[in-house]
């Protein structure tokens, strides 16, 4: 094993909090590209606070990657993922020595966790891919599949992106294959390896089907879907699970070009109501548990939007957008349940892969006994 992964490796050991165990359960939620206006726009639309806004702790974070420019979802993903950061369009490796950086699912799997990775984009795409993948460049489809299938390993894999992930070639790989909602809950009630494969490319957005502009979602399921599915595979593990559940619309919307053509206002809001149901189903799963620690947060910031005016529930607000790129805005982060007490203040988006890898008591013991017979016996020496 290089030095730089045995570096990260004790770091994600070694960073302490003074908090209790370890959660059981990790369930990291990302709305791709939602800074703090992009709530605000959909808590205006709703008429009051969203569900992830009573989170009991929050904090913002900053996303720089080491560039060139505003971070892509690759760069922070990986950081997300890894604790490192990295150039763009990196996906959880390390181009000084050309190594692989572990990710918190691949750390979490090997503490006997099952793991899973649900996106409305393509499973292929950056973000899911920063767990469970690694590439130099994020746009290496065949590797980032191969990755999944034969090394990482998520128990569930479900998103778009059906030609990129042949169904034959998951159920070769020993994954049952879902290709609509009906499949997906009907397999998720009985199977423990599963991949939810749907439409060719990202799946729609909630709000054209809300319009009848799309009718996707007739058949394909919406996020709040695929994440109760997925726990519903996941939730069997007595050794507990790390799911990753990501929004990709939040982003998609906030990189239209034309504001009022494109319905950019609206497809960005329907996005962030449709994770605050996925969020929902979370939060209802781990009611009454206190082993599940749960985040939501966004890898970076979309179109610098800002709210002008608030029009009262049900109309949406007057905006502004700066753009249609990622900008270096901070962005908003939620936690519940144990070491969520670690979200607060100013965060780096490093340090999600320090909370999401808080050492179990007996690993952090081992590691010390470790550590201290290692220094005994060069002191011998």
């Amino acid at each position: 094993m290089r030095i730089r992964t045995c570096v990260v490796l004790l770091s994600a050991l070694l960073w302490s909090p003074a908090t209790g165990a370890a959660p059981l359960n990790v369930v990291l939620m990302v709305g791709d590209g939602m800074g703090f206006e992009h709530v605000a726009a959909a808590r205006l639309f709703k008429g009051g606070p969203l569900a992830f806004e009573s989170a009991p702790h929050q904090a913002a974070m900053t996303t720089d990657s080491l560039g060139p420019g505003v971070t892509d979802s690759a760069a922070a993903g990986t950081a997300m993922a890894t604790g490192v950061k990295v150039q763009n369009t990196v996906v959880s490796f390390d181009l000084a020595t050309f190594t692989d950086l572990p990710t918190s699912l691949e750390i979490l799997k090997g503490r006997g966790k099952s793991a899973g990775l649900v996106t409305n984009s393509t499973l292929l795409d950056a973000t899911p891919a920063a767990f469970g993948a690694h590439t130099p460049v994020r746009a290496f489809f065949f590797e980032i599949a191969e990755d999944y299938l034969e090394g990482s390993r998520p128990e569930v894999l479900i998103g778009g992106g059906a030609n990129e992930i042949p169904p034959a070639a998951a159920a070769a790989a020993g994954y049952a294959v879902a290709s609509d909602r009906a499949e997906l809950a009907s397999l998720a009630a009985t199977e423990s390896r599963l991949a939810g494969l749907f439409a060719a490319g990202p799946l729609p957005y909630e709000y054209d089907h809300a319009i009848g502009l799309d009718d996707g979602y007739d058949t394909l399921p919406f996020l709040s879907e695929m994440t109760s599915a997925a726990l519903s595979v996941l939730e069997d593990d007595p050794d507990g699970f790390f799911l990753l559940v990501e929004q990709e619309n939040t982003d998609s919307a906030g990189h239209l070009p034309d504001p009022v053509a494109d319905a950019k206002i609206e497809r960005t809001v329907d996005a962030v109501l449709e994770l605050e149901r996925a969020v929902e189903v979370v939060l209802d799963w781990a009611s009454g548990r206190d082993d599940t620690l749960v985040i939501v947060l966004a890898d970076h910031e979309t179109g610098g939007l800002e709210v002008l005016a608030d029009n009262g529930p049900g109309s949406l607000p007057d905006v502004s957008w700066a753009g249609s790129e990622h900008t270096p805005v901070p962005v908003p982060v939620y936690a519940w349940g144990p070491n969520a007490e670690l979200v607060t203040g100013t965060l780096d988006v490093t340090d999600v892969f320090r909370i999401t890898t808080v050492p179990e008591p007996a690993t952090a013991l081992l590691l010390g006994a470790a550590l201290a017979a290692l220094g005994l016996r060069r002191r011998v020496a």
